[in-house]
């Protein structure tokens, strides 16, 4: 039976190591890695799970959007509301390879021009690290 510090432990690092990866230095990740694969070898199991959500917001009727550039680039019609909701799941199987899923919910109020509606994509990807 699997203790449950050992496994909530894998879970932090696991997270950890994927939301700050792309802004540490090499050797730090290096250390990180190093860490997890001790952490992991103590735990046997199904991996380490991470649920994910991130709600994006776009208002493309902001002055930036709709004011003229100059006398060769007109007014720009006002193009509305933007609006994203994605929810994932990342399967951490060991520290070399990880399986992510994503569902992707996006909704356009156009405003004045035409083009509202909403759309939804599903992303999946394997990753393995050597």
């Amino acid at each position: 039976m699997v203790e449950m510090p050992k496994v909530l432990a894998i879970n932090i690092t696991m997270v950890f190591m994927s939301k700050v990866c792309a802004f540490l230095h090499p050797a730090i990740i290096a250390v990180l890695i190093q860490k997890t694969q001790v952490t992991l070898a103590l735990v046997r199991g199904p991996g380490a799970w991470e649920l994910k959500f991130r709600y994006d917001y776009t208002n493309i009727q902001s002055p930036f959007f709709t004011q003229a550039v100059n006398s060769f680039i007109p007014t720009k019609q006002s193009g509305g509301n933007y609006q994203a909701y994605t929810f994932g799941i990342n399967w951490f199987t060991n520290t070399n390879m990880s399986v992510m899923g994503d569902y992707v919910f996006n909704y356009r109020d156009a405003g004045n021009s035409s083009g509202s509606g909403s759309f939804s994509s599903f992303g999946m990807r394997t990753q393995f690290e050597f």
